[in-house]
């Protein structure tokens, strides 16, 4: 955890000591009165601030002394729905690497199941969020979205507020036919300025998966010769953005 990220003003009013948060201030940092930290709200500003100390926990005194976040990622990530444990890795990568949007949806071969996870209807998927600002120090929260179908996912990408030119590229093991970095080359040799990204199930995408997105011009690439988990690969496509994409 490199800043203390809060996930609103309210919780950013005291930090009790049984905090996982305090404890990382206490064991970890070891830090006490007086010390700085970077602390933030999720989806608002990032600062430093003096820690200080009370009977009941740790408050943060403001004003802080404000920093800029990292420059975010101009990607969108949209994910087949999968197991919880791969979707919180997703969604913490996302965040710590500033990917701007992500989204879920249902795929041929994906199981039903999965979008109806506690981790979905609970809400709990923001924990994975807010970890992954912690530790990108950042504070500029994905955008996250669910879909009932694939069409109607793929419908909603135009609306993005994402960079022109756009990239859109599916990766995929079995017929592709460009590499990662190539897919970033539009026609014109052109660099792009974005890139969506749609990742198939954990099985992979139908043969009725890569015709409609061929379809809608994405571009089937290879994320290199091996078989990927699914939050393996939504890495290697945000890391792959962050060196490709101009700008």
């Amino acid at each position: 955890m490199n800043a203390v990220i809060f996930k609103d003003t309210q919780d950013a009013l005291l930090l009790p000591f049984s905090d996982d948060r305090a404890k990382h201030i206490q064991d970890t940092l070891h830090a006490g009165d007086g010390d700085e930290v970077y602390v933030g709200i999720a989806g608002g500003p990032l600062g430093i601030a003096r820690i200080a100390k009370t009977e009941s926990g740790y408050i943060f005194p403001q004003p802080w002394r404000m920093v800029e976040n990292p420059k975010p990622i101009d990607a969108c990530l949209c994910v087949a729905y999968a197991r919880p444990q791969i979707i919180k890795r997703i969604l913490f990568d996302a965040a710590s690497m500033g990917v701007r949007y992500v989204y879920f949806y249902p795929s041929e071969k994906s199981f039903s199941s999965y979008a109806k996870s506690s981790l979905f209807a609970g809400g709990l998927w923001k924990d994975s969020c807010l970890a992954g600002l912690a530790q990108g120090c950042r504070t500029d929260m994905p955008k996250i979205d669910f879909f009932d179908s694939f069409e109607g996912m793929l419908d909603c990408l135009s609306e993005l507020d994402l960079p022109r030119p756009c990239a859109l590229i599916a990766p995929d093991l079995y017929e592709a036919t460009s590499g990662i970095k190539d897919a970033f080359l539009l026609p014109g040799s052109i660099r792009a300025h974005s890139a969506v990204f749609v990742l198939g199930s954990e099985r992979g995408f139908s043969s009725a998966d890569r015709d409609l997105l061929r379809s809608r011009h994405f571009v089937l690439a290879s994320l290199g010769g091996g078989v990927m988990r699914t939050d393996t690969a939504a890495a290697c496509c945000a890391f792959s953005a962050g060196i490709f994409l101009a700008g």
